[in-house]
């Protein structure tokens, strides 16, 4: 989300609308998702991001987005999480999902960068 700010100030764009443009032109394999109350609202993914995500769902208290609407501190940074936190995917069990949330106060949302990865054990 770090550089999704900075393209966001340098463009003079909103962050929502920033992260989805980064997440469509990004060549990783990443999605976006906003939640209000604690659900998905909306969500969008880049072509190579495999999983699926519900909207409507609530989110799983083992997300570091739902961590955010309980006011727990959160760091500011892309962390490793449960992708079947996420998704109810069969492909979330062999999934490696990096989370990045950012709390949005005066929507009472949270915006959420997902990173899936193949390159790492989430034993790590």
């Amino acid at each position: 989300m770090t550089v999704v700010r900075k393209l966001a100030e340098k463009f003079t764009t909103s962050l929502a609308a920033t992260a989805i443009r980064f997440v469509e032109c990004c060549p990783e394999p990443c999605a976006v998702v906003y939640a209000e109350a604690g659900r998905i609202k909306w969500w969008t993914r880049g072509q190579d991001f495999q999983l699926w995500l519900e909207r409507g769902e609530a989110l799983s208290s083992e997300t570091y987005a739902s961590d955010v609407f309980a006011g727990k501190k959160v760091d500011d940074r892309m962390q490793l999480t449960d992708a079947s936190a996420w998704s109810a995917d069969p492909r979330a069990d062999d999934a490696v999902l990096h989370e990045h949330p950012v709390a949005l106060p005066g929507l009472g949302a949270v915006l959420t960068l997902l990173w899936q990865s193949a390159s790492e054990s989430l034993d790590e």
